[in-house]
């Protein structure tokens, strides 16, 4: 299986394996819709010892049996009241650990197989049973028309359910969040993810994948993720998230414990995508005899029986115990390469900058771009748009424009920098800075100086901490016809007397004639540590645009 990473390009066709597997996917959603609500306590079980006792020791109820404490990632996991009917003896008591420093048996998951494996289980799609009936089998087109924004809870009848976003242990760090991020965008691409998008005209399904990994608001922990599911209601749970990235045992913890809001785990790629489970004795348990055989018996066929009984899969995703538990394909288990392209894809994704782009309204603007039969400013105005499809609606941005009319220099600086998906004035942001940009036209002289000066120093004072900040100037080059006396070397000393390296504004100029004074605005772009690229033909287009989205 390959992982779903930020650059990418959208398969034109699917192995016949891939597209079973796709169907398969789809299978599995449905039938899960309403399944894996494990209640333990309804089943006559009874555990051998207290939920989150503590520190382990001797049993509570008066006897010499030690007690063992098992941590599976949730806090007090009613599950293992499962585990301890089908393993508990006379030789020992299990319970559920209140955290993992409290534990003498750790049953976690990794990353690959090994040694310490005795168990499986998938990575899915934690939703709510109302909210999985509204959102649909979770096909590619299905996925794609989520992510893309032509599906939203408000055009289909949940305005109260907000924006659709995903919960996920931050795929940078968390193994459980890099297989999630690279399973769900597999999905959401119909198939394995190969080369780079086409970020000047992407496909439907590239902006798709792109945006899958926006949606996702990354967590520190999986216990973080998960603690998302404790949620009153769905209106509740739907003001946090639309969904949880986790497991599906740790989706059947939740469900088990008494009075928890019920949800669905949906196995992203059909079961595919599942971590390793591997048992160890705690470090610091104060009981690691009893611990390492309680270790040895879950290796047994008696334990194999017991981890299916507490939610867990087999090695090879065998079913657990639960009369409505579906059969999922076998598991593959992400290798290391491919755990690194999920976290740099991801981290690609969630990339958020604050870019202050400034566009030449200059008669000049009108003249035909390197005899493509477009001109300079319907191709500014393009790449605008395009650059707020592909742009997180997290990222702070705006677009300023300058000209010189009517006998004085003008820079139209009303649009303020703010979140792309910020609501000003009834509207999105991202949505009034398009249409603005779409409704001028190029007409006058050229105050670009002037325009340089007022940007840097607005972008400076407005600077985003945590953002790469950057002054994107897009013109022909050439600072003429306009009523002002500044020169190169009063701007460059300008923009270099506010670079501020503790707070650093990037200065990049577009320069569609850089002939005419290219040299010399280069200088003005290194007093803002930054560089006046040449933009001279269309085939310079796509790379260098791709090259401003990402810096």
């Amino acid at each position: 299986m390959s992982p779903g990473h930020g650059r990418h390009r959208a398969r034109t066709g699917l192995p016949t394996a891939m597209k079973a597997l796709l169907v398969g996917a789809c299978v599995v959603a449905l039938v899960a819709a309403g399944l894996l609500i494990t209640r333990p306590w309804e089943g006559g079980s009874t555990t051998a010892g207290p939920s989150g006792s503590g520190r382990p020791g001797s049993d509570p109820a008066g006897s010499d049996t030690p007690v063992v404490a098992v941590w599976t990632g949730t806090p007090n996991d009613p599950m293992v009241t499962k585990l301890a009917a089908k393993l508990g003896s006379s030789s020992y008591h299990l319970v559920a650990a209140g955290s993992e420093s409290d534990a003498d048996l750790l049953l976690t998951t990794g990353t690959t197989a090994g040694p310490a494996q005795v168990a499986t289980t998938p990575v899915v799609l934690a939703m709510p049973l109302p909210m999985l009936q509204v959102a649909g089998t979770p096909t590619p087109q299905n996925l794609q028309a989520w992510m893309n924004g032509k599906k939203t809870w408000a055009n289909q009848g949940k305005p109260g359910w907000g924006r659709f976003t995903l919960t996920v242990p931050d795929p940078k760090s968390n193994p459980l969040g890099a297989v999630a991020y690279g399973a769900f965008t597999t999905m959401v691409n119909g198939g394995p993810i190969t080369g780079q998008p086409n970020l000047l005209q992407p496909s439907d399904t590239e902006l798709a994948v792109l945006h899958a990994g926006q949606v996702m608001n990354p967590v520190a922990t999986t216990q973080a993720a998960d603690a998302t599911l404790n949620a009153s209601s769905v209106d509740a749970f739907a003001a946090k998230t639309s969904g949880v990235l986790t497991t599906e045992q740790a989706v059947m913890a939740h469900n088990g414990a008494r009075g928890a809001l019920p949800f669905v785990p949906v196995p992203l790629l059909g079961g595919v995508a599942a971590m390793p489970v591997n048992a160890a004795v705690a470090p610091k348990s104060d009981n690691r005899q009893t611990a390492a055989a309680v270790l040895r018996d879950l290796r047994s066929s008696a334990g194999a029986a017991a981890l299916k009984a507490a939610g867990f899969r087999g090695p090879k995703g065998e079913a657990p115990d639960s009369p409505t538990a579906p059969k999922l394909t076998a598991p593959q288990f992400f290798s290391d390469t491919q755990l690194a392209s999920a976290r740099k894809g991801f981290a690609q994704a969630q990339r958020r900058n604050s870019i202050l782009a400034v566009l030449d309204l200059s008669g000049s603007m009108n003249d035909d771009f390197s005899n493509s039969g477009k001109s300079k400013i319907s191709l500014l105005k393009q790449l605008t748009a395009l650059s707020y499809s592909v742009a997180s609606p997290k990222s702070v941005s705006s677009v300023w424009f300058f000209a010189s009319r009517g006998g004085k220099d003008e820079v139209y600086d009303e649009a303020p920098l703010a979140e792309n998906d910020k609501v000003i004035n009834g509207k999105p942001h991202a949505t009034t800075v398009i249409a603005q940009t779409q409704q001028q036209t190029a007409v006058g002289g050229t105050p670009l100086y002037l325009a340089i000066e007022r940007a840097y120093d607005y972008a400076v004072k407005h600077y985003t901490p945590g953002m790469t900040n950057q002054v994107l100037v897009l013109s022909d080059g050439a600072d003429q016809d306009n009523f002002n006396s500044l020169s190169v070397d009063q701007t460059a000393a300008y923009v270099a007397q506010r670079y501020d390296p503790k707070k650093p504004v990037q200065l990049t100029l577009l320069l569609t004639s850089p002939k005419e004074n290219g040299a010399e605005l280069s200088k003005i772009a290194a007093a803002g540590h930054g560089r006046a690229v040449p933009v001279t033909s269309v085939a310079d287009v796509p790379k260098i645009f791709a090259a401003a989205l990402q810096s």
